[in-house]
């Protein structure tokens, strides 16, 4: 797997004055067969991925996404360290998600690659790089359409968002629209009771006649120290649209445009009764704030990360899904 120059979404502005790193991405333990050798038969161990931050030293992420290990092939002595990757607790689910019954907005899907993802991130799960530019790099993760970003100095998850919490599928590209047909003598739905987007977690009962609009929300990171105090900032932009019917011209609503402001403060955490954490908080820091920073500093909807695709034939272009004329919204044609 060739390594692909992953976060190239900020360039230095004034007075905001950041730098981010481009990420590098792992790669599958199986395309080095000797190396995979070498750490079965010292570790007794098989990740899926790998990264080489040093020589001969390795992140790693196991094939089923749900721990992180840290490899020393220069010590013979060495023992590997590992962390379980869990949900990290300020994780968001948007509310505009209609749970189908015996779902609910705290269920835990299973972190695990998949694909496809959104953009196919999820080729290259591991990857590696300075988030906020103070020279201690990060593990990043982009498990099942969620960005983890996993500290090894501080040993822990210090943030997360989902790039992509849809529910919604289109009929045509599922078997559900078969599976009607065949359990109503081979009729298709009725108009006013199609959506040109359906919700996923209410197809299993779509058989039976019923629909549920579908719901597209997408994330996007932006980092650098906005407020100036000296603690580094991260500002995640949300998009939420619901599907309007078949029979309106218009296939998407946008329902929800918010931004969420997370800082890291060493000296705050400190003093805190568990400590230093080095987590990047959710703040209390008004919409028309944020906005003023991203004005302030030029910043729009495409170039926040991820922007662009990493699926075959589609590199470099920007993500479909997240770029969708449908969803009537000039930020995302910008």
């Amino acid at each position: 797997m060739k390594e692909m120059v992953l976060l190239a979404l900020l360039l230095t502005v004034s007075p905001v004055g950041y730098s981010i790193n481009d990420l590098e991405a792992g790669f599958l333990t199986r395309e080095k067969p000797e190396l995979r050798r070498e750490i079965k038969s010292k570790y007794k161990t098989r990740p899926g991925y790998l990264y080489e931050y040093e020589r001969n030293k390795y992140y790693s992420l196991s094939k089923t996404g749900s721990a992180v290990g840290s490899y020393d092939l220069n010590d013979a002595g060495s023992q590997l360290k590992g962390w379980g990757i869990k949900r990290w607790p300020h994780l968001q689910v948007p509310p505009e998600i209609n749970f189908a019954p015996g779902m609910t907005q705290n269920r835990q899907p299973t972190l695990r690659p998949r694909s496809p993802s959104t953009g196919c991130l999820t080729q290259s799960p591991l990857r590696y790089g300075d988030l906020e530019g103070d020279g201690s790099n990060e593990v990043f993760l982009v498990l099942d359409d969620e960005l983890i970003v996993f500290s090894p100095e501080y040993e822990r998850i210090v943030f997360a968002m989902f790039i992509d919490a849809s529910d919604w599928w289109q009929w045509d590209d599922h078997d559900w629209l078969r599976l009607y047909k065949e359990d109503h003598n081979g009729n298709t739905p009725p108009l006013e009771d199609q959506y040109h987007g359906n919700s996923h977690s209410w197809l299993g009962s779509a058989v039976q006649g019923r629909f549920e609009p579908g719901v597209r929300a997408y994330s996007k990171l932006f980092t650098g120290d906005f407020d100036q105090d000296g603690n580094p900032d991260l500002i995640k932009w949300e998009k939420v649209y619901i599907s309007n019917k078949k029979t309106e011209s218009i296939a998407w609503n946008k329902v929800r445009n918010s931004l969420t402001h997370y800082e890291r403060d060493l000296a705050t955490q400190k003093r805190l009764e568990n400590g230093v954490t080095g987590e990047y908080l959710p703040q209390i820091t008004l919409d028309v704030v944020i906005e003023g920073w991203l004005r302030e500093n030029e910043l729009t909807w495409q170039q926040g990360f991820p922007s662009f695709s990493e699926c075959p034939r589609e590199e470099g272009k920007l993500i479909p899904e997240i770029h969708d004329p449908l969803l009537n919204d000039p930020d995302v044609l910008r």
